[in-house]
């Protein structure tokens, strides 16, 4: 088992070195390639895209790093009613449609909203879900990964909350399979993007 490591809560002028480290963790992931498939224009359009999610999770959510900013695990909370409501004006995903081009952006609205018509039917309660973890790729394998959700998951166990998340590389599927999530669906998001793992981890004594 991996030594225990703390963990620090990111804040709004943190957002920039986590960015950096989650450009690093998913140059490669399917689900980027897909939104981003320009390779030499990747890094920087993943640096804008995880910006602007970073700035939303910083304000209904919560962001946590390991040591370093070797590892970023990004959470929101759903349903939960102690948390802020953004409005459209408010929500900074709203640059996206002025970030990127047509094509780009209506490849990131249509799976936003797929997603999240999806968690609605899925779930009925208040739940944890897993926007982001990603962990540096000097640093994969070293156990950073599971010291940035356990605490999270330990907290959800004690709410009685679930925690769910979409993962569209398979090789993660036995990582999160370890941390008590079982995949309840397999589905293609659309019919030109990649496979996708809906996991869900119920509460767990």
């Amino acid at each position: 088992m991996a030594p225990k490591v703390s963990l620090t809560r990111v804040t709004q002028q943190e957002i920039g070195e986590a960015v950096r480290t989650l450009v690093d963790a998913f140059t490669g992931d399917p689900l980027m390639e897909y939104l981003f498939p320009e390779h030499r224009e990747r890094p920087e359009d993943l640096s804008r895209f995880f910006r602007v999610n970073l700035e939303y999770a910083v304000m209904v959510g919560e962001i946590y790093a390991a040591p370093c900013m070797a590892g970023i695990s990004v959470w929101a909370f759903p349903k939960d009613v102690g948390r802020p409501v953004l409005s459209r004006q408010e929500d900074p995903r709203l640059r996206l449609e002025h970030i990127y081009d047509e094509g780009t952006y209506r490849r990131i609205s249509n799976l936003s909203r797929y997603f999240d018509r999806l968690h609605r039917e899925m779930l009925a309660g208040s739940y944890f879900y897993l926007m982001f973890l990603g962990v540096i790729s000097t640093q994969q394998g070293k156990g950073t990964g599971s010291q940035l959700i356990r605490p999270l998951l330990e907290r959800a166990d004690l709410k009685k909350a679930p925690c769910l998340l979409d993962t569209m590389n398979e090789r993660d599927l036995a990582f999160y399979r370890k941390h008590g999530f079982e995949v309840i669906l397999e589905h293609m998001v659309c019919k030109d993007g990649p496979l996708t793992w809906t996991m869900l981890r119920k509460p767990q004594e």
